[in-house]
C-alpha cells in the first residue's frame, strides 16, 4: 500500500504541468548536518524448549554521532510532496552480555547441564533513514501531512574477553570451559506509515526574521532485529581450539515487534538577505518501543540537533 501511494504521487507530479498550469509551483532542496544522541536497548531475552531454558541479559548501545541529511520538497499551490534521507556516521560503544543455558536432565539421577557465556563487546554502528510524505497547508501557519518512513541500523561487535563456563550439577567441566573469540552482527530495522502536523509562527524583529515551528508526528511501525554470531572460536582449558555455532547453541532467533510512536520537534526557519535562501536550526527526538508476542521489548531513542540551509526556486 505504501509503495502504491508513492507511485501515485509521482504520477501526479509528472502530470502537474498539464493539470495544474494555473497553480503556483515550487521546488525546495535542503541540506542539514548536526549531532544526534542514539540509543538502542533490548530487554532480557528468555527462550524455552522442551528440556532447556536460555536467558540472555539486556543489551544497550549508545553514542553521540554526527549526521548529514538532505531533502527535496515539491510544491503545488498548498499541496506538497517531500522526500528525506539521513545518514548517521559511525558510533562506538562497549557492552557486556551474559547468556545462560540450562539443559534439564532426561530422568531421575541424571544431572542438569549449565552453560554460561560472558561476552565483552566493542561495538561500532551506523544508521540510514529515509521517508516520503504528502501534505497540505491548511493555513499559512498550520500544515498536515502523511507518509512512510524506514530506518536501518547495523551494529558490528568484536567479541573481547569472552568466557564460556560449563558445569554439571555445579561441578566445572574443563572440556567445555574456556575462552571465546569472534564477531557478532545485530541488524535492526523498522518501517511503516506516519501522520503529523506542524504549526509555525512568524517573527519579525528587524534584525531577525523567520518562523518558529512546532512539529508532532505519530508513526505506526513494525520492527525487526536479527542477531548473528560469526567466526566464533572456543579454546578450552587445555588449549584445544574449535569453531562454535553460538546461534544454534542458544537458539537465537529474529525478534519482531510493533509500536505506535510519537516524535516531536522545535525549529527556527530564518530568512537571509539572499532571496529564496533560508537557514534552519532545530531540535527533535523520539522514543520507539517495540513489543512482540512472547519476545523481549526492544527500543530506539534519538535526540537530534541540526543546522541546515534550504533554497526555494
Amino acid at each position: 500500500m505504501n509503495k502504491l501511494i508513492f507511485s501515485v504521487s509521482l504520477f501526479f507530479i509528472m502530470l502537474t504541468p498539464q493539470l495544474c498550469s494555473g497553480l503556483e509551483l515550487g521546488l525546495r532542496p535542503r541540506l542539514n548536518t548536526g549531532f544526534l544522541y542514539y540509543e538502542y536497548n533490548q530487554d532480557e531475552f528468555i527462550t524455552t524448549g522442551l528440556l532447556s531454558k536460555t536467558v540472555s541479559s539486556s543489551i544497550e548501545f549508545s553514542d553521540y554521532v554526527p549526521f548529514i541529511s538532505g531533502g527535496l520538497t515539491f510544491f503545488i499551490d498548498r499541496f506538497f510532496i517531500d522526500g528525506f534521507v539521513q545518514y548517521s556516521f559511525e558510533g562506538q560503544d562497549m557492552n557486556q552480555v551474559t547468556t545462560n543455558n540450562v539443559v534439564r536432565s532426561l530422568g531421575p539421577g541424571m544431572a542438569d547441564n549449565n552453560i554460561n557465556i560472558q561476552s565483552d563487546f566493542d561495538v561500532t554502528f551506523d544508521r540510514l533513514e529515509y521517508s516520503f510524505s504528502i501534505g497540505y497547508a491548511i493555513t499559512d501557519q498550520i500544515v498536515a501531512y502523511a507518509g512512510y518512513k524506514k530506518s536501518h541500523a547495523k551494529f558490528d561487535a568484536a567479541l573481547r574477553n569472552g568466557r564460556l563456563n560449563s558445569t554439571t550439577s555445579n561441578i566445572p567441566n574443563p572440556f567445555l570451559s574456556g575462552k571465546l573469540t569472534g564477531r557478532a552482527t545485530l541488524d535492526y530495522s523498522y518501517d511503516g506509515p506516519f501522520i503529523g502536523g506542524s504549526y509555525s509562527h512568524s517573527i519579525d524583529l528587524g534584525f531577525l526574521k523567520g518562523a518558529l515551528g512546532l512539529n508532532v508526528a505519530i508513526a505506526f511501525l513494525e520492527g525487526n532485529v536479527d542477531i548473528e554470531y560469526r567466526n566464533t572460536r572456543f579454546t578450552d582449558k587445555f588449549g584445544v581450539s574449535q569453531n562454535v555455532n553460538v546461534d544454534k547453541l542458544f537458539n537465537l532467533n529474529n525478534l519482531k515487534g510493533d509500536t505506535i510512536g510519537v516524535s516531536a520537534g522545535l525549529s527556527w526557519n530564518g530568512l537571509t538577505s539572499v532571496d529564496g535562501l533560508n537557514y534552519l536550526i532545530g531540535i527533535n527526538g523520539y522514543h520507539y518501543e517495540f513489543d512482540g508476542n512472547n519476545l523481549p521489548t526492544f527500543s530506539e531513542t534519538v535526540v537530534r540537533v541540526d543546522f541546515g540551509l534550504s533554497f526555494t526556486f
